[in-house]
């Protein structure tokens, strides 16, 4: 199955350029215009019994060896596993379990910080939008009141409308998610890319289906020396199908160049007549 997709930009000659290259950007969310985009509310904290707890800390010892350095990259690290900082934090909170729960509060907000700041600044976010192409808001948002342009994509599915590795529609929620202390340790790649792909229901009219890369724009200890973002080659599952220009486009639409003759450039038609 194919899906349409739909992505807003600017009249920028980076952002052409990126196109014509057959590639797309991925920027980091501390650029977003949503300070609570890719926010996570806290951690939540279960209650263990005492052979619940001894069986989540064998799973955990497996996968981060108390004696050496995990040789499995946690998607909040960086490159040198053995500064496994937030890992470690969060092995050092959960280890306040047994014998009963002695749960700082403080610890807890300077571990959700630092994640927060991870993923805001290392996680590679592309946005695209799944409504009708002719949404006055986005172009109005996105692409500059009309000035910019809509690149029309097409997404390959598989046969039960599912995404391909990488993608994930935007869920709308009433609050911000609060993973588990457990998720985070044992299952971290699916909670982070809940966390990155949760936003509050006010945006619920951007339909969006995000792109995402975790880990994949810093490799820094203290996870805020990074750029806004950076451009990478287009997803083997997503190609071009057309270009729409604003009703403000400056007109010159010599600027996009496709070796695919079926791609087509056109300006966008006021439905109001």
């Amino acid at each position: 199955m194919k899906l349409k997709l739909y992505r807003f930009e600017k009249d920028e000659p980076a952002r052409i350029e990126t196109i014509n290259r057959g590639e797309i950007y991925l920027s980091a969310p501390q650029e977003f215009n949503d300070p609570n985009d890719c926010r996570m509310q806290g951690i939540f904290s279960p209650e263990l019994d005492s052979v619940s707890y001894e069986t989540f800390k064998n799973r955990i010892d497996l996968i981060y060896p108390p004696s050496e350095p995990s040789s499995w990259r946690h998607p909040l690290t960086n490159s040198d596993v053995k500064k496994n900082v937030v890992a470690e934090k969060l092995k050092e909170i959960f280890s306040r379990y047994e014998p009963e729960p002695n749960i700082d509060y403080v610890d807890i907000q300077g571990a959700v910080a630092r994640i927060r700041s991870y993923i805001k600044h290392t996680t590679g976010v592309c946005c695209f939008f799944a409504g009708d192409p002719k949404d006055s808001l986005m172009w109005a948002y996105y692409a500059d009141s009309h000035k910019g342009f809509c690149v029309e994509y097409e997404l390959d599915t598989d046969a039960q409308g599912n995404l391909p590795a990488g993608f994930h529609r935007v869920k709308y929620e009433n609050q911000l998610p609060s993973p588990s202390i457990l998720e985070l340790l044992l299952t971290p790649e699916e909670c982070i890319s809940r966390l990155v792909t949760t936003k509050e229901k006010s945006w619920i009219h951007e339909k969006e289906v995000r792109y995402v890369a975790l880990n994949s724009l810093s490799d820094t200890d203290d996870f805020s020396v990074s750029g806004s973002g950076d451009r990478f080659k287009l997803p083997s599952s997503l190609r071009v199908t057309g270009i729409i220009t604003g009703q403000n486009y400056r007109g010159n639409q010599l600027d996009f160049k496709f070796n695919d003759p079926s791609v087509k450039v056109k300006r966008y038609k006021n439905t109001f007549g």
